[in-house]
């Protein structure tokens, strides 16, 4: 196991009360001091991290990490399993909602949007035109490198890398695999040891 785990398991009981007491505070406060802490590095703050988002999204998990300057928007139609690690500089846009679950480590600088916007209408500007939703699903057993960009309506299968750097516009059905490039495409299998 992890330090992380370790951590986690060693101290889950205090967390919990720390939880219990943080659900008390209105939900406005509570994002308030989300923002609040989100540049503080220390082991202190990723636990208070951990807790107010713990509170804030739609279902949480344990053993939670989330870096420093992570941003998320539409909080409560985000979900994270057990075991995920959101590393600093991160943008979650949850809006069209997105599930993340086990065993996922996203890098830092990593954008994940589920939303996007359409131009239909040629009477307004592209900004102006209503804004479409999908779904993103991250499945367990996930590694997505630094500076990756998920994109609305794409699931990521069990035990895929996504390489440093790309760009996934579209889902990929096949499992054990590593996707790299922009637009993101298979570039190697991840076989057994």
């Amino acid at each position: 196991m992890g330090k992380g785990r370790d951590f986690f398991s060693k101290h889950e009981r205090f967390i919990n009360i720390i939880i219990k007491i943080i659900r008390i505070f209105p939900k406005r406060i509570r994002i308030f001091l989300f923002k609040l802490i989100t540049y503080r590095q220390s082991k202190i703050f990723a636990l208070l991290r951990y807790c107010l988002l713990y509170t804030l999204i739609k279902k949480c998990g344990r053993n939670v990490y989330v870096g420093t300057n992570v941003e998320f928007k539409g909080m409560e139609n985000l979900t994270i399993g057990d075991n995920v690690s959101i590393h600093k500089d991160s943008y979650i846009d949850a809006e069209g909602e997105i599930i993340i679950q086990n065993d996922v480590s996203i890098a830092h600088n990593t954008s994940i949007i589920s939303t996007n916007h359409t131009w239909n209408d040629n009477s307004i500007p592209i900004k102006y035109n209503p804004m479409e939703k999908n779904k993103i699903m991250i499945e367990n057993d996930v590694w997505i490198g630094a500076q990756c960009i998920i994109l609305a309506g794409v699931h990521i299968y069990n035990r895929t890398i996504v390489a440093a750097g790309a760009v996934v516009t579209k889902s990929f059905k096949e499992k054990n695999i590593v996707l790299g490039g922009i637009p993101a495409k298979i570039i190697k299998e991840i076989k057994a040891g």
